[in-house]
């Protein structure tokens, strides 16, 4: 059971009016034709028989402080352009295009100047048992990302910085001495959210957050979210295939099917007025209460 405290009620839909005011800004990132080949293997020796494009031209940008939500049924290539924007493909696949933080190519960098970018981009993975290391105590998990790219920082600033990660994700202060198997599945995220932060980030990738929670942790997740948001300036690339939390959280929103965009805008005009036809079923397989059942 998680037991942090009880948050409001997720919003009904996601204001929209500072992506309008902010669209004179240049993009904290910049997505231009970002491209995922993989290697198809096969025969005794394991050879090179083929290639399969998981990601097949993506572009698209996001504002600093927003949400944009990369929306697309499993397989859709959604998680392929996270993870190929926070340069965890290179020795997988090949990766060609652009992925623009600030100005600066993530697809370029290499030595103490990727190592300095994985400061500015961290994520947050769909199943937080999983991403986080079960012989780690919540202290030790907290500090592993302090030590490795923030090391001028004292050992004093950095366990002040994790008593108020603490607090920010609804933590108490005795949780830093237990393992992740004590924890619940919502709890777990909370610790998988402030270890992804402790580097004060300018962009989080989150990969699915809340699809391994319960209905109403999800809501309590989404809401951290937007709090920690506006009160830290942080943009999200938010994967889901939800389009229901799209509608709560996000800004903007980009549809992807087969590696391809199919359609993006600002969520109020994709969600209430939908193009293209695999929006439209996205759409109608959002689950939606009718008035009267109880």
């Amino acid at each position: 059971m998680d037991t942090a405290a009880p948050e409001a009620p997720l919003a009904a839909a996601h204001a929209t009016a500072g992506v309008e005011a902010d669209a004179g800004k240049p993009p904290l990132l910049k997505v231009q034709d970002l491209r995922v080949r993989y290697a198809v293997k096969g025969g005794l020796m394991q050879r090179t028989v083929g290639h399969f494009d998981a990601v097949a031209g993506v572009s698209f940008e996001l504002l600093a402080g927003q949400t944009l939500a990369l929306v697309g049924e499993s397989g859709s290539g959604k998680t392929t352009t996270g993870k190929a924007i926070a340069q965890l493909l290179r020795r997988q696949a090949e990766v060609t295009g652009q992925a623009l933080l600030n100005g600066q190519d993530l697809c370029t960098l290499q030595g103490a100047a990727l190592l300095q970018a994985r400061r500015e981009v961290q994520l947050v993975f769909q199943d937080p048992f999983a991403s986080l290391n079960p012989r780690m105590r919540v202290s030790e998990l907290l500090q592993e990302g302090l030590q490795a790219l923030c090391p001028e920082l004292p050992p004093e600033q950095r366990e002040a910085r994790i008593h108020t990660l603490c607090e920010q994700v609804g933590l108490r202060r005795d949780a830093l001495q237990r393992y992740p198997h004590e924890f619940s599945g919502g709890q777990r995220q909370r610790i998988a959210i402030a270890r992804a932060l402790a580097v004060q980030p300018r962009l989080l990738i989150c990969d699915e957050p809340t699809s391994a929670l319960d209905v109403s942790v999800q809501a309590q997740i989404l809401n951290l979210l937007r709090e920690l948001q506006q009160g830290l300036g942080v943009a999200y690339l938010f994967i889901t295939h939800n389009l229901a939390v799209v509608e709560c959280l996000a800004d903007t929103v980009v549809v992807i099917q087969r590696g391809r965009i199919v359609e993006q805008g600002l969520v109020r005009d994709v969600t209430e007025r939908p193009e293209h036809p695999y929006t439209r079923q996205l759409m109608a397989a959002v689950p939606r209460v009718k008035p009267g059942i109880a």
